[in-house]
């Protein structure tokens, strides 16, 4: 009977540590997910009045642009461009969805290098973040977290970790 209960034990330990040590479930990954956006969205709207304006695009796509522009040309290149993060590398990492993560950054890199094909400048970064979040706005003075949800490029953000 002891060595039943100690069995019993034995096993009921190393399915508790298996279950620790797995990947994160998919429920995880979209709740992390969602958590980083909603911080991107509150980093983007400085007011905190849930919207995001005109200026508050520009503002972000300017600071951003910035931090990717490692040699201060006002051109990215697609080297450059690879370091888009959004807050998202890490959490790619996690879940071990790095490659996806690649893929969503690649298609937004073929849309926003248009009309340049080996370089995207600051006004067409931020003309194109700024069009994709207008886009979904829904014709008052900004962008809701609903709508920045639905934005392009949060849509194909949102692939890697599905």
């Amino acid at each position: 009977m002891r060595k039943a209960v100690a069995a019993f034990t034995v096993a009921a330990i190393a399915v508790a540590a298996l279950s620790v040590r797995a990947a994160p479930s998919q429920a995880d990954r979209a709740a992390d997910f969602e958590r980083a956006m909603r911080t991107l969205f509150d980093s983007m709207d400085r007011t905190g009045d849930g919207l995001i304006d005109g200026a508050e695009m520009r503002r972000f796509a300017d600071d951003t642009f910035a931090m990717l522009d490692a040699d201060g040309n006002l051109r990215l290149t697609y080297a450059e461009f690879r370091n888009l993060d959004f807050g998202l590398r890490g959490l790619a990492e996690r879940h071990d969805r790095l490659k996806l993560y690649a893929d969503a950054r690649e298609r937004i890199w073929q849309r926003w290098r248009q009309p340049r094909p080996r370089e995207v400048t600051r006004a067409a970064f931020r003309q194109h973040l700024r069009g994709e979040l207008l886009r979904v706005s829904r014709g008052h003075f900004g962008v809701s977290y609903a709508e920045f949800q639905q934005a392009r490029f949060v849509q194909d953000l949102a692939t890697a970790f599905r």
